[in-house]
């Protein structure tokens, strides 16, 4: 009888949680059409916006550039990937693969040896996770 006062209970909450979904059709066109056309336009503006700072202040600040290249990434430009900041990045996918990889080989093992990968794998999990955030502290400008 509890089971059942839980579950009509359960069921009340979901019935009175739940809501609606408005559904609503617009212009035939695809995600990728539209994704496309959001980043054409997100483009435009931060190319204007990278002229209309460079000619105000001569030349942006690093903050202001940082700030302009993180948006290029996410609009989906190519960045080069051989400057400081990306360095960085770099370090850290490559710290948590590391420490991925050891971890899978790691934890199987019985013992001295598997506790040792392990603990390899969790060095190499922080040294990624501290260069990860070195790169986000040089992406936003915080650092140099």
């Amino acid at each position: 009888m509890n089971t059942a006062k839980l579950y009509l209970v359960l069921a009340g909450l979901l019935v009175g949680l739940a809501q609606p979904v408005s559904v609503s059709a617009s212009a035939a066109i695809s995600a990728k059409e539209a994704r496309q056309g959001i980043f054409q336009k997100w483009k435009a503006q931060y190319a204007d916006q990278a002229k209309v700072v460079a000619t105000e202040q001569g030349q942006a600040t690093k903050f202001q550039k940082a700030k302009l290249l993180a948006k290029k990434r996410f609009a989906g430009e190519k960045v080069d990937f051989k400057t400081e900041p990306d360095r960085w990045m770099w370090y850290w996918l490559a710290g948590w693969a590391i420490g991925l990889a050891l971890t899978i080989v790691g934890i199987p093992l019985i013992g001295t040896v598997g506790l040792l990968i392990t603990s390899i794998a969790g060095l190499f999990w922080a040294a990624g996770s501290i260069c990860g955030i070195i790169w986000l502290l040089k992406i936003s400008g915080a650092i140099s």
